[in-house]
C-alpha cells in the first residue's frame, strides 16, 4: 500500500502549505522519513529481540492507526480543497495529461523516475536479513543487526541533505549535482557492503 500512500503524501504537500513554504515543507517531509526510518528500525530490532516478532507487528499496526489519525486531522484550506474538487477531471484523463507534461518537461521526468530507480534497487535490501544471519547466531542478535542496518539508511538519508546544504549551499545546480553524485556513492557503498565481514565495518 506504500505505492499508493507515498505519491499521495508527496502530492498533497502543495495543497496544505503556502507556496513560499513549499521547499521547507518538502525538506521536513524528507527529514521526517529519515528520522522515522533511523529511530523506527533501531527500535524495531530492539523490540523483536526483547519481546518477539508478534509484539513488534502489533506495535507496528498500532503506529499505522496513530498515523492515520494524525493525517485525518491535517487541516486543508477550504479554497484549495474546493479548487481541487472542481479541477478533478477523472483518473485516466489526469494520467494522460501528467504523462504529456512529463514528456514536455525532461527535467521533471528525470526526477519523477528517481523513486522508480530506487524501488528497483530496493530489492537489494533483501540481503540485509541474510547478512545478519551470517553474522549472528542467536535470534535476538539477528533482529538487532537487521534493525541497526536499516537504521543506518535513515541516518544517512538525514545527514546527506544537511551536509550538502552546509558545505555547498542549496542552489538548483548544487541539488542536481548532489543527486547525481549520490547515486554513484550509493553504488560504491553497496559494493563496499558486499565485502564487509562485521556489522560496524
Amino acid at each position: 500500500l506504500s505505492a499508493f500512500f507515498e505519491p499521495a503524501r508527496s502530492a498533497i504537500i502543495p495543497s496544505i502549505s503556502r507556496k513560499e513554504d513549499l521547499v521547507t515543507a518538502n525538506a521536513l517531509g524528507g527529514a521526517t522519513w529519515s528520522v522515522t526510518l533511523a529511530v523506527g528500525a533501531a527500535l524495531g530490532g530492539v523490540v523483536v529481540s526483547l519481546c518477539g516478532i508478534r509484539t513488534a507487528f502489533i506495535i507496528d499496526a498500532l503506529s499505522f492507526l496513530l498515523s492515520a489519525w494524525f493525517i485525518a486531522r491535517i487541516p486543508c484550506p477550504a479554497d484549495k480543497d474546493k479548487s481541487l474538487r472542481q479541477s478533478g477531471s477523472g483518473g485516466f484523463r489526469d494520467l494522460i495529461e501528467g504523462g504529456r507534461y512529463l514528456l514536455a518537461t525532461p527535467l521533471v521526468l528525470v526526477f519523477s523516475l528517481l523513486k522508480s530507480g530506487l524501488a528497483i534497487a530496493g530489492g537489494i535490501l533483501t540481503i540485509i536479513p541474510l547478512y545478519a544471519h551470517q553474522l549472528f547466531t542467536s535470534p535476538s542478535a539477528v533482529s538487532f543487526g537487521i534493525g541497526a542496518m536499516y537504521s543506518s539508511r535513515g541516518v544517512g538519508a538525514a545527514l546527506g541533505p544537511l551536509l550538502v546544504k552546509r558545505l555547498f549551499g542549496d542552489s538548483t545546480r548544487v541539488l542536481h549535482i548532489a543527486i547525481s553524485v549520490s547515486f554513484f556513492l550509493e553504488a560504491l557503498s553497496y559494493l563496499l557492503f558486499s565485502h564487509s565481514h562485521a556489522l560496524w565495518s
